[in-house]
């Protein structure tokens, strides 16, 4: 296990879920999902910090503009609302253990200046992830099978790749997507030569998905990028890393992934059950 820190984002304003984010983020929009044999109703936030503290992360860092000190509250214990939940069983017990996985983390909270986009966003983790390799996720993207992960760090400690992330086929919103072009490397992995955040033109299916790993060059790749639309993005610091000749991976996934930056992506997914694996 290489990675040991992550860093999940959530700075931005949510303009395109008003008015139902002018007070409650994005990142904390509700989803219904199934956890064995029981259904809940999480913030997709949480269910990203769950699947990445099961997978053996214990630091993370949240990325959050100044308006989404409700995330802050979600991410810390509450010993009052856990005493009043105690006669109600299955409420309790979920409440208990997402506190125990707080009390097992060291988690912090870095507060974005202005919504400047992905890559500014990622910058304000700098300090908290030490030089070291970390993982990012984007607060409003959620994948169910968290298997990936485990496919991720094998392909991560093989290859030492620069970055690594999924990918998956889109069929009709190319547009509004971070889209790669490259060409076979081993297995089912590709070594990507072209990104691109939402092209105006077809170039390819292959879209991006909101979750990295990194090596620290990211940040600097990033950093000395040209703002696009006055945002700064992380897919402008990968095509800098694979022009500095430096290896970037992708490897495919098939299944549905979780997005809740839009209105008819979340209305989509709250009419679902996700099966949380």
């Amino acid at each position: 296990m290489l990675m040991q820190t992550a860093v999940i984002t959530a700075g931005g304003l949510g303009i395109r879920l008003l008015p139902q984010t002018k007070s409650i983020p994005k990142e904390m929009l509700p989803l219904r999902v199934k956890e064995g044999n029981y259904f809940r109703l999480k913030p997709i936030s949480q269910l990203i910090f769950e699947q990445l503290y099961k997978f053996g992360i214990k630091e993370f860092c949240f990325v959050l503009n100044k308006d989404k000190k409700v995330m802050q509250d979600h991410f810390s214990i509450s010993e009052e609302i856990e005493t009043r939940a105690m006669g109600k069983y299955e409420q309790y017990i979920d409440l208990v253990s997402f506190h125990e996985m707080i009390r097992g983390s060291i988690i912090s909270f870095s507060i974005q200046r202005e919504p400047l986009g992905f890559g500014d966003a990622l910058l304000y983790a700098r300090g908290f992830t030490r030089g070291e390799p970390f993982i990012l996720n984007a607060g409003d993207t959620y994948i169910p099978d968290s298997r990936h992960i485990e496919r991720m760090n094998s392909v991560w400690k093989k290859y030492k790749p620069s970055a690594l992330f999924v990918y998956n086929e889109t069929n009709n919103n190319w547009s509004g997507k971070g889209i790669i072009m490259g060409k076979p490397y081993d297995e089912d992995i590709l070594l990507v030569q072209k990104v691109i955040e939402k092209p105006k033109e077809f170039i390819s299916r292959k879209a991006v998905i909101a979750q990295y790993m990194f090596a620290p060059e990211i940040y600097k790749a990033v950093a000395m990028s040209k703002r696009e639309n006055g945002e700064k993005q992380v897919t402008t610091g990968i095509q800098s890393l694979i022009d500095s000749n430096l290896d970037v991976l992708a490897i495919p996934y098939k299944k549905a992934v979780v997005d809740v930056g839009t209105y008819n992506e979340y209305a989509e997914w709250i009419t679902k059950v996700i099966d949380v694996i």
